[in-house]
């Protein structure tokens, strides 16, 4: 199954104008991710790196409630 993340609330990011600017996002996730899971439940981190520096971090959060699943 697929899992929507996202951020709890919108989350700006201000980026200086320029010719070119080294923008890196990587995300982490905490565990595996196991159903079930509520919304809203921190599942993992949003990494930025500006310029190869590190701007504040983020967390990741369920979108949507994540049922268990019968086989």
């Amino acid at each position: 199954e697929n899992v929507s993340f996202g951020f709890l609330e919108a989350t700006p990011i201000t980026i200086p104008r320029g010719p070119r600017i080294n923008l890196n996002a990587n995300f982490e996730l905490d565990n595996t991710l196991e159903a079930p899971l509520a919304k809203g439940t921190k599942v993992g981190t949003l990494y930025v790196q500006l310029e190869g520096e590190e701007i504040p971090q983020y967390p990741l959060v369920t979108r949507e409630e994540v049922e268990s699943v019968s086989i």
